[in-house]
């Protein structure tokens, strides 16, 4: 992986191109967002996989990427259409994950 690629997704929240939300507005149409991640914890898993999964699918967010601390795992959610994610694939935490267009690159989970 490019290291700057690398070096974004150590703390991130979302991805979008750069300046997609310069401005000082509190909210924004998510358009421009190729991928959403949440890292779970105790206080939020529930959130994380429920209404935040829904949430983002009827956003249209091409990929969510939800990392499992509690259960272990990563799983990539992607192909959202209907208000829910169409396709789901899950793995280790610590091995490599294929993320889908738009986006197109293996993500190494060994550092999660």
């Amino acid at each position: 992986m490019d290291a700057s690629v690398e070096a974004a997704f150590e703390a991130f929240d979302a991805a979008a191109p750069e300046g997609s939300f310069a401005d000082d507005r509190r909210y924004h149409d998510p358009a421009p967002v190729v991928l959403v991640g949440e890292v779970t914890s105790e206080s939020t898993a529930v959130n994380d996989r429920g209404p935040k999964l829904r949430g983002y699918a009827r956003a249209g967010i091409p990929c969510y990427l939800l990392i499992d601390r509690e259960a272990g795992t990563v799983i990539v959610y992607s192909e959202p259409s209907e208000g829910r994610y169409t396709r789901a694939a899950e793995i280790e935490i610590s091995k490599t994950v294929a993320l889908p267009e738009p986006l197109g690159f293996d993500l190494d989970t060994s550092r999660f």
